[in-house]
């Protein structure tokens, strides 16, 4: 049965699975199957074996999600003490609307795993890879499990920040499934999780810590117009 409490709602990710999912996007990467046409296969590979057991190491995937009655202020859209602004996300959800909200995090820091590989940049590079594929990974265990929980009547949307956007992509598009936003109407959203368990934090530059973590919502979708053709 869905929840109908406000509360935030812990989700155990199984580790193992993210950790093996994570593993297979990382090696099909574009740019890690580029580097193994150009590169000694031998090096590339023990810098990918160094980059998966740094990250094993490390990994403790969490998640959290909650539910929140969506409020119309004007132009802008109230999911409890989260503040929201952007045009894709507030034409999407009606007034009254029941939202999901969810946070996912790898458990560790960049700073972290910087120092655990002495500094060495080529090092960290390849573990960023890995772990922004950990990431993803832990983020659809997580739909799968809310899903599990809440029904399959919801489109997940997942809110990056637009220091990397994808080509085009700006703080009031949508490409689908991803919503891109500035630094301050992340933090805005960010209020669901102001006092989260999972040690998730925003620095003083508004950007999450753990770096690798993602927050998204959850809305439901929009019934399907079933259009009668004359004459069938």
């Amino acid at each position: 049965m869905p929840e109908t409490t406000d509360a935030l709602i812990e989700v155990p990710i199984d580790r193992r699975e993210a950790l093996a999912e994570a593993e297979r996007r990382f090696r099909r990467l574009p740019e890690i199957v580029a580097s193994a046409q150009r590169t000694d296969g031998e090096a590339l590979e023990d810098c990918i074996a160094e980059a998966v057991e740094l990250v094993k190491g490390e990994a403790r995937p969490m998640g959290l999600y909650g539910s929140r009655t969506a409020r119309r202020e004007g132009r802008v859209l109230r999911l409890g003490r989260a503040r929201i602004t952007n045009r894709a996300l507030v034409d999407r959800i009606s007034d009254g609307q029941r939202v999901l909200v969810y946070l996912v995090t790898v458990g560790y820091t960049n700073v972290k795993m910087f120092e655990a590989v002495q500094r060495d940049y080529v090092a960290y590079h390849f573990q960023h890879y890995m772990s922004r594929q950990l990431l993803y990974a832990a983020g659809n265990l997580l739909d799968k499990a809310i899903r599990g929980r809440e029904g399959d009547g919801y489109q997940r949307y997942a809110i990056l920040e637009d220091r990397t956007p994808e080509p085009g992509a700006t703080d009031e598009k949508t490409d689908g499934k991803h919503l891109y936003w500035d630094a301050g109407a992340l933090a805005d959203i960010f209020e669901v999780f102001a006092h989260n368990p999972l040690g998730v934090r925003l620095t003083s530059t508004r950007n999450l810590n753990p770096i690798y973590s993602l927050l998204g919502v959850m809305v439901p979708r929009r019934p399907r117009v079933e259009v009668e053709i004359e004459g069938t």
